[in-house]
């Protein structure tokens, strides 16, 4: 799966636009339902069929595979449909008074390149699967008005392990203890504090591995990916 991401921090209205009023808006001729469940169809035969492209690209020896209209219809189709449904998420918070309340939290569990590289997809999107900074880097955006200064970033390193930790700290829940837990709560660095930091990530996605710093990103392949690719070339031959 996916390991570790980078992200980043911001406060509310850091984009200038209030609450509910979220970039793009869809369209009005269907239901959000409807727009929703048509987007997440689309997306999932998309990804049931990503990895045998990610293949088919490889034998032809091109990705005009994986940079479909359909997947670019489909991106921008679950883009709209989650542009309405967080501003109408917000709305109800608002209606029943609880929107200083709450914590709201943007995130993803991966990139995506839209056309970088070449790609149209995330780290599968190509074979060998890729580390591009499309395809780790994830939004990452903590919404709590009058909580998180407006304007707030963060620049540190953080990872998708670093979650839990940070979310249960900032809403005073003690994390259970877990020697094998290798993430660290972000909280206080979301209050504006400053905090001893790391100064690099771990990545691994299938048969890839990788570690990154502010400039720098070491890349390995796995033994199994050549196993993998042996195993192609014989099928193909």
């Amino acid at each position: 799966g996916h390991s570790h991401r980078l992200g980043y921090v911001v406060g509310r209205e850091a984009t200038g636009q209030e609450p509910g009023q979220w970039h793009g808006d869809a369209t009005q001729d269907r239901p959000v339902e409807d727009l929703g469940v048509a987007a997440g169809q689309v997306a999932a035969d998309i990804g049931a069929g990503l990895a045998k492209a990610a293949i088919g690209a490889k034998i032809n020896g091109q990705f005009s595979d994986l940079n479909t209209v359909m997947d670019k219809d489909s991106d921008l189709s679950l883009i709209t449909a989650m542009d309405r449904n967080i501003g109408r998420v917000l709305r109800k918070l608002e209606e029943m008074r609880l929107r200083d309340d709450t914590l709201v939290v943007f995130t993803a569990d991966q990139g995506y390149n839209a056309g970088h590289h070449g790609v149209w997809g995330k780290g599968n999107g190509t074979w060998p699967f890729n580390m591009y900074e499309e395809s780790i880097r994830v939004p990452l955006i903590w919404n709590h008005p009058r909580r998180i200064r407006a304007g707030t970033v963060v620049d540190h390193l953080v990872s998708s392990y670093d979650y839990l930790p940070s979310i249960l700290e900032y809403t005073g829940v003690a994390a259970p203890h877990d020697p094998k837990r290798v993430g660290h709560s972000y909280a206080s660095l979301v209050r504006g504090r400053k905090i001893p930091w790391r100064d690099r990530l771990y990545f691994e996605y299938s048969m890839v591995r990788a570690v990154r710093t502010r400039n720098l990103k070491y890349i390995e392949r796995t033994r199994e990916l050549l196993k993998t690719n042996e195993a192609l070339r014989q099928t193909t031959s």
